[in-house]
């Protein structure tokens, strides 16, 4: 059996009951700054809009590929994505930064394995 190799890792994460200020610019440009350093990304480019009354979307372009966030301040909940490729990047870093910024009770994450080949047997 051949082992088909990956190209990247992207998370998936549920973040619920979220104590941290999500509904702040500044504090999700301050969290991905610090997640990217944490996961050994290049940073490329943030950008960030906010809604009215309240929440934002948010995405960290990098070299390794991207980090998006989705926040409902009104729900307390928070949907993370991350997409990393190459060998040099720890994305699981990214979710410990994000716990420590959003505050969450509760997170769900998921990993799906990204890759270039399609395996004929599936």
């Amino acid at each position: 059996m051949q082992e088909v190799e990956a190209v990247g890792r992207q998370l998936i994460c549920d973040c619920w009951a979220c104590e941290g200020d999500i509904n702040s610019v500044e504090a999700i440009r301050n969290a991905l700054e610090k997640a990217v350093r944490q996961a050994n990304m290049t940073l490329l480019r943030i950008m960030i809009h906010q809604f009215s009354p309240q929440g934002l979307t948010a995405v960290a372009v990098v070299t390794e590929s991207h980090i998006f966030i989705h926040t409902w301040p009104e729900k307390k909940y928070v949907a993370l994505d991350a997409f990393t490729c190459g060998q040099t990047s720890a994305p699981e870093r990214i979710l410990e930064v994000m716990r420590e910024a959003f505050m969450p009770k509760h997170v769900e994450m998921r990993e799906i394995v990204r890759r270039a080949t399609h395996d004929e047997r599936e």
